[in-house]
């Protein structure tokens, strides 16, 4: 899951409450993690669920909602028991919310909706797929992603391969997948009747368009799930079309079942083979290497075939695991001798002018890994330490002080926020001021760091909480600057500090720490407020 991108439309199957909830507690972790805003579209019951599963993680999920980072919105009150789901009206709202995300500082949106009680509305399966579409055509460029529940028992085979072809992505345990069996809709000119979803998935399967990381058992179960529900009525109406792509099925054995004209080219039969071993048209001793899977996992692989005259057949496939036997879907290709012998020329003509822009292209990636690695603990303005920092010491801080039982205290501050009569306050000059005077007020245990929103943290190990009010109060009398005219005000700073109790977190720490500078600029500013 963490590879997920603004952008990413995922579809979530799972098959239990425990299995859910795990999840969603690792979706909106990394959510708050990463400084994203969570909107979650479901009844009260449901995040209800998830808030207990937060707090056993030790993250209260209260402080979140009440500082606006996560927002549980029920589409019963959002749209009335009488009108029910409205796919428009909460795009609207996930446009809005994604604006509200980043005018308040957050690095994007991460939406998940539950789908159970729409699922149940009239009309709620056409009202659902509505949405799932508005969605595909919500994302491209906003900062916004989505993760859509679905209850493996609450919806019908039919409404199982909508659901899955309307999904960009798919996640399967904790990784994240690109979907094989997603159709891009077709634009409203396109000619001709929409190909159906069996076809469209089977030639993307044909050339190679298989799950993002392999060994992801989720993806490959959805497949074997797939095949258990159509198979022989939908599928076998469709293989005999696809003369470009060979497909066959087999039973556990390895016996050829049913297999289409483009398989057929393969093993040099005019017929179907009728029930015969695979390894009867394989080269030699290659079929006992092959990745055979079992039920509900699939893999990537080739096969060769016995030569025709001077022609070798090879197939780049994928063999998927069902409860039947197995299923193979790939590309044909042939070759004969002489395209042999020039595509290894060309092999090796090619590979020195890899290898040299490979070289060249590693130069390049350790340099952009050596930025990156700065800019990941690094705020780039100021070229303090970051909140990703900030975390990681404070955790450690915490440890010790858990451990040892000293004192700890930490002080959140900064330059007070614009009035209309401050017109200079935050500037780059007014920064680098404020952190030489952090800089210099520090010890050398001290850790200190920049937040969002022009804010700094600054650790105070062996610190009690009388200690860190001495040392915010010096820094904000030491830093007014003088007003630019007389109608100005005086640039000031202002401090929350908190102390380290047994029982807290570093996440309720920082909390506690910014609202206490919250209440000291809402009381006016250049003051120090203890929480």
């Amino acid at each position: 899951m963490s590879d997920l991108l603004p952008g990413d439309h995922l579809c979530y199957l799972y098959e239990s409450e425990r299995e859910r909830r795990e999840v969603l507690i690792m979706f909106v972790r990394q959510g708050l993690d990463w400084h994203e805003k969570i909107l979650y579209v479901a009844d009260p019951p449901g995040f209800e669920g998830l808030a207990e599963g937060l707090r056993a993680q030790g993250v209260d999920p209260a402080g979140y909602v009440e500082s606006g980072q996560i927002t549980v919105l029920a589409p019963s009150s959002l749209f009335g028991t009488d009108r029910g789901f409205d796919p428009a009206a909460m795009i609207e709202i996930i446009e809005d919310e994604t604006e509200k995300a980043m005018d308040q500082g957050f690095n994007g949106l991460r939406v998940t909706v539950e789908t159970q009680g729409v699922l149940k509305e009239t009309a709620g399966e056409h009202r659902l797929l509505e949405f799932e579409n508005l969605l595909n055509g919500f994302f491209p460029g906003k900062r916004c992603l989505a993760l859509c529940q679905y209850h493996s028992e609450d919806f019908s085979p039919a409404l199982f391969h909508q659901v899955l072809a309307i999904h960009p992505a798919v996640l399967a345990g904790n990784s994240v997948h690109r979907n094989p069996y997603y159709v891009p809709p077709r634009s409203p000119e396109a000619e001709g009747d929409a190909m159906p979803d069996v076809e469209t998935w089977l030639e993307r399967l044909g050339a190679g368009e298989g799950p993002v990381k392999a060994g992801g058992a989720g993806s490959s179960g959805m497949v074997a799930t797939l095949f258990r529900w159509e198979y022989p009525e939908v599928l076998e109406q469709y293989l005999d079309e696809l003369s470009e792509v060979a497909v066959a099925i087999l039973d556990r054995g390895k016996n050829i079942l049913h297999c289409n004209r483009g398989f057929l080219r393969l093993l040099n039969q005019s017929n179907d083979p009728g029930g015969r071993n695979l390894a009867e048209f394989l080269i030699a001793d290659s079929l006992a290497h092959l990745p055979f899977p079992p039920p509900g996992a699939h893999k990537k692989t080739r096969l060769n075939f016995l030569p025709t005259g001077s022609v070798v057949h090879t197939l780049n496939c994928f063999i998927f695991g069902t409860l039947q036997g197995y299923v193979i879907v790939g590309e044909r290709i042939m070759l004969t001798n002489n395209d042999i012998v020039a595509g290894i020329s060309n092999l090796t003509n090619e590979l020195a002018s890899v290898t040299h822009e490979l070289q060249k292209k590693c130069v390049a990636l350790e340099r952009a890994n050596a930025v990156i690695g700065k800019l990941a603990v690094s705020d780039p303005v100021t070229g303090l330490f970051n909140s990703r920092s900030l975390m990681a010491e404070l955790s450690r801080a915490v440890s010790l002080a858990r451990r040892h039982g000293g004192p700890l205290s930490l002080a959140v501050g900064g330059p007070d926020p614009l009035t209309p009569a401050r017109t200079h306050d935050r500037s780059e000059e007014t920064l680098k001021d404020f952190v030489a005077l952090l800089a210099g007020s520090c010890r050398k245990e001290d850790f200190f760091a920049c937040l969002e929103g022009g804010r700094f943290a600054v650790i105070l190990p062996h610190t009690d909480l009388s200690g860190a009010a001495v040392f915010a109060k010096k820094i904000t009398e030491s830093f007014v600057r003088p007003a630019a005219s007389e109608t100005a005000e005086n640039l000031t700073v202002s401090f929350g500090i908190t102390g380290f109790a047994r029982e807290d977190t570093p996440e309720n720490i920082i909390r506690r720490a910014a609202t206490a500078l919250d209440e000291a600029r809402r009381a006016g500013g250049n003051r120090v407020e203890e929480r």
